[in-house]
């Protein structure tokens, strides 16, 4: 079982959190057990299970020694996350892209205090809007 997002034409939205939100969500509602899938199971169908779908379990997916060092770092302190009493179903169950401080991919501090290194970000959504013109236009 894995967990991803390949496309952005029907839900618009690559955000893995809600991804993982309304899979724990759909169990619930397809069962009506709140015990019928663990947070657990979930963040690894998102990790380590996604990673294996695609062929790359043995380089990523969990944080084993060999494997690239892809980590990423989500701050307890903002409401949403408050409080944390099981890290696993906090990271599932609440939270969000903006709690996302640190990104570590491939051993390349990426994201740093929830700043995008290395990204001109007003030109990333410079070249978005002028993409999303080009194809409305054709």
């Amino acid at each position: 079982m894995s967990l991803g997002v390949d496309t952005l034409v029907l839900g618009g939205n690559a955000n893995p959190f809600m991804l993982m939100q309304t899979c724990m969500n759909l169990a619930v509602a397809c069962t009506g057990d709140e015990q019928a899938m663990t947070a657990r199971d979930v963040l690894h169908w998102a990790t380590q299970g996604a990673a294996d779908i695609m062929g790359w379990g043995d380089k990523t997916g969990s944080i084993t020694v060999g494997k690239r060092a892809d980590l990423v770092m989500i701050s307890t302190r903002n409401i949403g996350m408050i409080p944390v009493i099981d890290p696993v179903a906090s990271v599932v169950q609440s939270a969000t892209p903006a709690d996302v401080t640190n990104i570590i991919a491939n051993g390349r501090l990426v994201k740093r205090g929830g700043v995008m290194l290395g990204f001109d970000m007003h030109e990333l959504a410079r070249e978005a809007r002028q993409g999303v013109h080009y194809l409305l236009e054709r």
